[in-house]
């Protein structure tokens, strides 16, 4: 985080299959950096699921988003089956994006979204995020 903040950018800590999304949560707090954030990628934490106890506060993506969405500098966008990283487009595996988007909104999270997926899929992609953006716009009313 200091050299972080020599440089004046923000560095970033992945999710994946080193570090699960909740110890990247603790290490951004830990820290108590705005030089150093989270890069919470949707894929890769469907991947972890609950193996190996990983969850350790949170029974749900949805629920991690909305508990640690301030920790977020980033979030990249694509789907799985649980089963390998398979940089599906959002809504096309197993990930409940509609409870993250709902969960974002909650939470006034307002940084960067990154398509992680097909460049065909970009279309569909960006419907798909904007009917669940509207949907939780329209729920918060």
């Amino acid at each position: 985080a200091g050299v972080a903040e020599k440089l004046d950018v923000i560095f970033t800590i992945e999710n994946g299959a080193r570090l699960s999304f909740e110890e990247c949560a603790m290490m951004v707090r830990e820290l108590d950096s705005p030089f150093f954030a989270m890069t919470f990628d949707t894929g890769h934490a469907n991947l972890e699921g609950n193996k190996d106890g990983k969850f350790q506060k949170y029974a749900s993506l949805p629920g991690f988003v909305e508990g640690e969405a301030d920790c977020f500098a980033n979030i990249h966008l694509h789907d799985n089956h649980s089963r390998k990283d398979d940089h599906l487009p959002p809504g096309k595996g197993l990930i409940d994006f509609a409870g993250i988007f709902k969960a974002l909104r909650k939470s006034n999270w307002r940084g960067p979204l990154t398509l992680e997926c097909p460049w065909t899929s970009l279309r569909e992609s960006v419907k798909r995020i904007a009917s669940w953006l509207r949907t939780n716009e329209r729920a918060d009313r």
